[in-house]
């Protein structure tokens, strides 16, 4: 029974391995999203230059919800991400940009800054 269990996990990873390299093949992005949290914010704006009011109207809310967003007083939830992805998209924000602003953050944060 057992081996039954590991023969379908791997047959299922299997299949989805295969499922990206004929993505891959055909010439199309993988379907990978970065997760963008709270601290990051100030810095997806500031990448292209940005203030909190023209930032907010790309994400088409308020300047104010986007400070609280930025500050962690208001929880970043799907619909708030959603609209934050609208914008990084209008901004043509790559998700290698994305990571390497993930990444400073936690190099920042490991050195106590």
């Amino acid at each position: 029974m057992a081996l039954l269990f590991i023969y379908l996990k791997v047959n299922i990873l299997f299949s989805e391995v295969l499922k990206v390299l004929v993505q891959l093949e055909k010439g199309k992005r993988l379907p990978y999203k970065p997760k963008i949290t709270a601290d990051m914010l100030p810095y997806l704006r500031q990448f292209r230059g940005y203030s909190q009011k023209e930032f907010a109207d790309l994400m088409g809310v308020s300047q104010s919800v986007l400070s609280q967003l930025e500050t962690g007083k208001l929880a970043l939830s799907e619909y708030y991400e959603k609209k934050i992805r609208k914008a990084i998209h209008r901004l043509r924000i790559s998700n290698e940009e994305i990571e390497y602003i993930k990444r400073s953050l936690e190099i920042r944060n490991s050195r106590g800054w």
